[in-house]
């Protein structure tokens, strides 16, 4: 997950001059957990998870957490959660194609 900028002159990429960063990815999953943790939304990880039951839509999430957890570092607990984000991002959001004015 990073952010490119492609050089292009005359129709023809330049090659050498591809810079890549992994800054704006990150900063839009940031907003995007930010988002949804001040909505009220609890993020999840899936180790976390005993089992789920289905629900209509529009409600909120009903399943258990499992009890016996192993102990984990926060930074990994941390990545979980951003890997959680990632995948809402995915499956949910959208980049608008026009252009901003």
């Amino acid at each position: 997950t990073h952010t490119s900028a492609i050089p292009v002159h005359d129709g023809y990429v330049l090659q050498h001059a591809i810079v890549k960063s992994p800054l704006g990815s990150d900063f839009l999953t940031g907003q995007c957990q930010q988002f949804l943790q001040d909505s009220g939304l609890e993020i999840v990880p899936p180790y976390m998870i005993k089992d789920k039951k289905e629900v209509a839509e529009g409600q909120p999430a009903n399943g258990t957490k499992k009890s016996n957890l192993p102990e984990v570092t926060k930074s990994w607990q941390d990545y979980q959660v951003r890997e959680v984000v990632r995948d809402f991002q995915q499956e949910v959001l959208q980049v608008h194609d026009a252009p901003y004015r």
